[in-house]
């Protein structure tokens, strides 16, 4: 397996420091080739050196990271966001980044989070995902656009799927065979009842316990024990 190239983009020298410490003392199969002080330089470093993992600050003076981004168009490297502030964790993930660490930044997670890029990597699979997907319900067929689709709500031998357009439909079907039938890309089960579709949840809200919003304003309990994978699923999405 190949060594990981990695640029730093943040725009202050100790935070810069100390992650380039952590990697290159600690992180076996990485090292940082070079760091950057700005959204501009680091866009500069970005094109130059071609990095695999690109670890970058949010907040920075003439640019965000996110700026940064949105002015790449061809982003062949994996994204780290190294923030302060967590609220900005969903925006990261939605910005197809890894992760998001923050600060100051633990080797533990640092390594965990380098483990999944590197085995990421090294086994890209590409899903081909249908068009349209064939539903029965209790008087017609239907055949729907997985995309169409924000998220499902299983009840013993039926399952409601619930649309972007906000209409739902009742179906005869299972819950897990419903998902069964759809790209596991897109679609994640975060408790026994319900199945979201990444591409639309909007938030994670620590309440009683993890609840997932979605942008139809349903909140759906995460179960506990599918946190971590939901947290990695949404990196891909």
């Amino acid at each position: 397996m190949k060594n990981l190239r990695a640029v730093i983009v943040d725009d202050e020298s100790n935070n810069r420091n100390y992650l380039k410490e952590l990697i290159n003392g600690h992180c076996e199969g990485v090292s940082v080739v070079a760091t950057a002080d700005t959204a501009l330089t680091g866009m500069k470093s970005i094109k130059e050196h071609r990095p695999d993992v690109v670890f970058l600050d949010v907040e920075m003076p003439g640019g965000s990271g996110f700026d940064l981004l949105e002015n790449i168009d061809k982003k062949d490297f994996r994204i780290v966001f190294v923030t302060a502030y967590s609220q900005y964790a969903i925006k990261a993930l939605r910005s197809q980044a890894v992760d998001y660490l923050l600060k100051p930044v633990d080797l533990e997670e640092l390594q965990n989070t380098l483990k999944v890029i590197r085995k990421n990597t090294a086994t890209s699979v590409h899903e081909e995902i249908p068009k349209k997907v064939t539903f029965t319900l209790l008087d017609r067929i239907i055949y729907l656009d997985p995309k169409e689709i924000v998220n499902m709500e299983g009840d013993g031998s039926y399952c409601t799927v619930y649309l972007t357009d906000g209409t739902s439909h009742i179906i005869s079907k299972h819950l897990k065979a419903v998902g069964e039938m759809l790209p596991k890309s897109c679609f994640f089960r975060i408790h026994n009842s319900h199945m979201v579709n990444l591409h639309y949840v909007e938030q994670l809200l620590k309440q009683d316990g993890d609840v997932v919003l979605m942008t139809n304003g349903h909140q759906l309990p995460l179960s506990r024990r599918k946190k971590e994978n939901f947290v990695e699923a949404m990196t891909r999405a």
